[in-house]
């Protein structure tokens, strides 16, 4: 739709200036479309691969990271200057391994 006076003609200035709101609008909708999925996926939304345990018992220490796999949860802990990686079952909670982690 434009509002210009029947007969006369849309300076170029303001027909770019209206093409670039335009896309300006596409490029947020897109933004917003892009922000929601993460949040979808990153929280875990769709259904799959949610926790099922009722509780993980990890030993004494600090929790540094945690995350998720196929069908397992995962905690990086801290303990005396030591770190490691245990991986424990999402449906029963057991400790499925124990992997030190070293740096150089």
């Amino acid at each position: 739709m434009r509002y210009v006076p029947e007969g006369e003609e849309e300076p170029p200035q303001v027909r770019r200036l209206r093409l670039m709101a335009m896309a300006l609008m596409g490029i947020l909708i897109v933004g917003f479309v892009a922000m929601v999925a993460t949040i979808v996926i990153r929280l875990g939304l769709m259904g799959d691969g949610l926790v099922e345990a009722e509780a993980f018992r990890l030993p004494e220490g600090r929790i540094v990271a945690t995350g998720r796999g196929d069908g397992t949860v995962l905690f990086v802990l801290e303990r005396d200057g030591a770190e490691v990686l245990l991986v424990y079952d999402a449906r029963s909670g057991e400790l499925e391994s124990r992997t030190p982690i070293l740096r150089d």
